[in-house]
């Protein structure tokens, strides 16, 4: 008797338990997902070199629902930037869930470009990151 009394209200309890499903803010909703690099073109001065990338050597990053940017391995890395434009507009990444890194950031400083990080959604499944002089593009993973 115990036991089925149990059962109904485990069976009662897990019917009442709803995942709530993140809300995307819509300035970011057309990267969420994850994006595998293709090509990159690297501009040195005069000069600008393009070039495919071959998939072996490739790098996938996530956006996340709340924009956070990270590696396929599911963690940020220390220089990951908070703030980048996107399609023109400046967005500022508020993580609504931890975000795991890759090692302990403290106290470490790298030397950031003068411009910000760069996002220009091409197509649907396209996306161009720009930033120190080099532009990555992506293609949207299934």
């Amino acid at each position: 008797m115990n036991r089925g009394v149990l059962l109904i209200l485990l069976g009662f309890a897990t019917t009442n338990c709803k995942k709530e499903v993140p809300e995307i803010p819509q300035e970011i909703s057309g990267i969420v997902g994850k994006w595998r690099t293709v090509e990159y073109t690297q501009f040195m001065g005069d000069s600008i070199v393009t070039g495919s990338i071959p998939k072996e050597l490739s790098r996938v990053i996530i956006f996340r629902f709340d924009g956070v940017m990270l590696e396929e391995n599911g963690k940020q890395t220390c220089s990951t930037p908070n703030i980048y434009l996107l399609n023109g507009q400046l967005i500022e990444i508020k993580p609504q869930a931890p975000v795991p890194t890759t090692m302990n950031c403290t106290g470490m400083t790298s030397v950031p470009c003068p411009e910000h990080y760069k996002i220009t959604q091409i197509s649907t499944d396209e996306i161009a990151t720009e930033y120190c002089s080099v532009r990555l593009k992506y293609v949207r993973e299934e």
